[in-house]
């Protein structure tokens, strides 16, 4: 004799004494992906967040070097090094806001003169 936790257990239609229906099973067709022009662009876009997450994180990394050489032999601490930094950076982003301006204030003044 079995123990009772191998024994076959009745079906939900030997319970409700009903016959089995015949049962449908789903088409097992797929579509590949990968094939796909969707797929693709996607790949090609993770990809290319992946490169410029890669660069952004070398970039802060060089860039954190460079202030802590300047600080050795300028004997300035890092957070002055960082302080003037952003203030040079925000002057260059100023600048190039103003000569953004002034070339479309140009090319305005030119396709009016065409």
């Amino acid at each position: 004799m079995t123990p009772s936790l191998f024994q076959k257990r009745p079906s939900y239609f030997e319970l409700i004494n009903e016959e089995t229906p015949e049962i449908k099973y789903p088409d097992r067709t797929y579509l590949k992906l990968q094939n796909s022009i969707a797929y693709q662009n996607l790949a090609n876009s993770t990809l290319e967040q992946l490169r410029e997450h890669d660069y952004n994180i070398h970039d802060q990394t060089v860039r954190e070097q460079r202030q802590e050489q300047t600080a050795q032999t300028t004997n300035l601490p890092v957070s002055e090094i960082r302080n003037l930094e952003a203030r040079l950076q925000a002057q260059h982003h100023e600048e190039q806001q103003r000569l953004s301006i002034r070339n479309q204030e140009e090319h305005a003044e030119n396709v009016e003169l065409i």
